[in-house]
């Protein structure tokens, strides 16, 4: 079996490609929460918190999120399967709210003023 020690990617902006050996590349993937294995309606978090474990298992420690995703819901599944399970300096962890859902501040608000 032929295991490939490097990854090959664009750098965007340079033009160039680069080769960085495997064991570099874990500062540089992450966990992107967009797509997540679902049960009916809702995201299988059991299924997800396996996954996010052995993602940190793996040293690995970026995850990525944002409120437009499965409909919200890929941000529960973070607070439950990773949030409430791991200590916060053991992951780095993105979210994004992206202007399409709001049309002036007070539809904004809530989302800065509720509870966690």
């Amino acid at each position: 079996m032929i295991v490939q020690k490097y990854c090959t990617f664009f750098v965007k902006g340079s033009g160039d490609m680069e080769k960085r050996i495997f064991p570099e590349m874990k500062k540089h993937l992450g966990f992107g929460m967009m797509r997540l294995p679902m049960n009916g309606d809702n995201v299988d978090t059991e299924q997800v918190k396996r996954m996010v474990d052995l993602f940190l298992e793996n040293g690995f420690n970026y995850f990525d999120t944002a409120h437009g995703y499965i409909n919200g819901l890929s941000e529960l599944a973070v607070k439950e399967c990773l949030a409430k399970r791991h200590k916060r300096e053991e992951y780095l962890l993105t979210d994004k709210l992206t202007g399409q859902y709001f049309k002036t501040e007070a539809d904004i608000r809530p989302f800065f003023c509720k509870p966690a």
